[in-house]
């Protein structure tokens, strides 16, 4: 090889070892820019993401943003299309609701009642009172919820809102007795016992207005004109509702003692329009005929009623009430033309005279659930009464109730249960012809844990009110959810039987027996609905006494004698309320 092509190999060599490293360099910084250039696309790109993720989440809250405002506005409209009452403006174009009315409301019920009874008013053949009878209902009120608004130096929203309700209440029946005609009874406006054939007489049964909260106060409120009063056990002061109910033209006001619930109500009623001027006479005919008082003043009614519920006496509630009536009238008569409450003498007062005079009557009642053990229910009320009778006599008479119902661990699948109480009422044992008297008592109410399911007095209503022992045992069960089933017996006697059992124009009525006899009630329950309810009942009651009457008109025969006869009483009732 030559030399001349050493040189050229050596040289070539050279250079391209001396040119590596700059080859090397200008790689490095090409590589060096491209992965800059990556990075920051992909810094663009995870950029563009979290722009579309804040687009998307948006997005999503506006169609969530519009789809609560199209629920709240579509449930706002079916609120105001089935709560509210439409007005309709002059135009007629559209349908709108007042200004200031956060929401209207309608209630009703419609009640019938289909039953037979023989020998119920007075369990002889004195007159004509057996036979199919139809009861029949109507209730429908509609109420204002005004808007609620906060004063300024309190936060705290007053509540008004204004309520009236209309009842029609009737009765047919192919017997004489069975029918109170408003021309015998003498009842005046508003006076439900006095029940029409039809139904065309329709009457005012509610009408008040409701402030809550006043002065800032939780549950502090005041109820002003025409209401039902019930508390406590329905005893002294109930509705009646098995009826057609009881109603006071009434200021309440309930005021909260404590956050356990704890409260004390004042409440003041008129009870009967001034110089009603009936004379005695007969209402539905029969031996037990009620008697009429002429009223020449106002009846009125002035009570307190306190509840005292605290963790310290758990699980035992009791409530405390004094209540004074007077009743003004005519010494020789007895029933209040009443312009707002119930006082049907075969209802209320049967087989004594209704309430005369001034009273005071003042009680308690104490009970408690799951006392002792799980399943067990307690109940005790006492009262006490006194005051003076029309005729001057000293009223001076006790009553008292207890109660008691067991859940049977081995029916737990049925919800059986057994059910036991004494009720006592004094009668007249001084020189007042009037015993203890139940107030407004609610016959058919029985306060505990199944109660709807046991009659207080019986469901055939022919055990009295006063100076009377009434024992009542019972069994419950439901053998299906929407049923309810049971049997009850009652025991009743009078608590001495030198007082006339009642008046009437043949002169004053006696029994020969201090037991009154015995009632057997069989009845059910059915729930189809929320809103209906079916109820079927039997009752036999059983005389253990037969009547005599001392009878002024007969001079040959002063003192008569009349035989009793068993008494039966079939009910089947439809309720639907809404």
């Amino acid at each position: 090889m030559s030399r001349r092509l050493i040189a050229v190999l050596v040289a070539t060599c050279a250079l391209v070892a001396g040119g590596l490293p700059s080859l090397r360099a200008q790689s490095d910084e090409g590589v060096k820019s491209r992965l800059a250039d990556l990075e920051s696309k992909v810094e663009s790109l995870l950029r563009e993401n979290s722009d579309l993720r804040t687009k998307v989440t948006v997005l999503e809250n506006d169609r969530d943003n519009v789809r609560s405002a199209e629920e709240v506005t579509l449930t706002s409209e079916i609120e105001s299309l089935t709560n509210g009452l439409a007005y309709r403006q002059d135009s007629g174009s559209f349908l709108e609701q007042p200004s200031g009315v956060s929401s209207m409301y309608f209630k009703g019920e419609w009640r019938t009642r289909v039953d037979y009874r023989s020998n119920t008013s007075d369990l002889t053949d004195f007159v004509d009172d057996e036979g199919l009878r139809l009861d029949y209902r109507f209730n429908l009120g509609l109420g204002f919820r005004l808007t609620d608004v906060a004063s300024e130096s309190d936060s705290r929203a007053l509540h008004v809102e204004t309520y009236f309700e209309i009842q029609a209440a009737g009765r047919a029946s192919n017997n004489t007795a069975e029918d109170l005609s408003p021309a015998i009874v003498g009842a005046g406006a508003g006076q439900f016992e006095a029940r029409d054939n039809e139904l065309d007489k329709v009457q005012l049964y509610k009408a008040w207005i409701l402030l809550e909260n006043l002065f800032g106060v939780d549950d502090l409120a005041v109820k002003i004109g025409r209401q039902e009063l019930d508390y406590g056990s329905g005893l002294i002061l109930g509705t009646n509702d098995f009826f057609t109910g009881t109603v006071h033209d009434a200021i309440r006001i309930d005021i909260p003692l404590t956050a356990e619930g704890s409260n004390v109500s004042f409440f003041y009623a008129k009870e009967g329009a001034p110089d009603g001027l009936v004379s005695p006479g007969l209402a539905s005919g029969g031996l037990l005929s009620g008697r009429f008082r002429a009223t020449g003043d106002e009846d009125e009614m002035l009570g307190l009623y306190t509840e005292i519920i605290s963790e310290s006496l758990d699980p035992v509630e009791i409530d405390f009430y004094w209540v004074y009536f007077d009743a003004h009238g005519a010494e020789s008569g007895v029933a209040p033309v009443n312009g707002t409450t119930s006082a049907d003498p075969g209802v209320d007062s049967f087989g004594r005279a209704i309430i005369g005079g001034e009273t005071h009557t003042l009680g308690f009642w104490i009970r408690a659930d799951d006392l002792f053990t799980e399943g067990l229910y307690l109940g005790v009320e006492f009262a006490y009464q006194l005051g003076d009778d029309e005729a001057g006599g000293d009223i001076d008479a006790m009553m008292i109730e207890v109660t008691a119902e067991y859940a049977l661990p081995f029916m737990s699948d049925w919800r059986g249960a057994v059910f036991a109480s004494y009720y006592f009422a004094e009668g007249p044992d001084n020189d007042s012809l009037q015993g203890f008297t139940p107030l407004f008592i609610s016959r058919h109410q029985i306060t505990a844990p199944s109660g709807r399911g046991f009659s207080r007095l019986g469901n055939i209503d022919f055990i009295p009110t006063q100076n009377v022992h009434v024992f009542q045992i019972g069994l419950k069960f439901e053998p299906a959810p929407q049923w309810i089933m049971g049997i009850t017996y009652l025991n009743a006697m009078l608590n001495h039987g030198s007082e006339p059992f009642t008046f009437v124009p043949q002169g004053a009525v006696y029994v020969d027996d201090r037991f009154l006899g015995h009632e057997i009630d069989l009845f059910a329950q059915y729930d189809h609905s929320a809103q209906t309810t079916f109820f079927f009942n039997l009752s036999v009651f059983v005389p253990e006494f037969d009547y005599f009457f001392e009878n002024p008109l007969s001079a040959t025969n002063p003192i008569q004698g009349v035989g009793t006869d068993v008494a039966v009483g079939v009910y089947t009732q439809v309720r639907v309320v809404f």
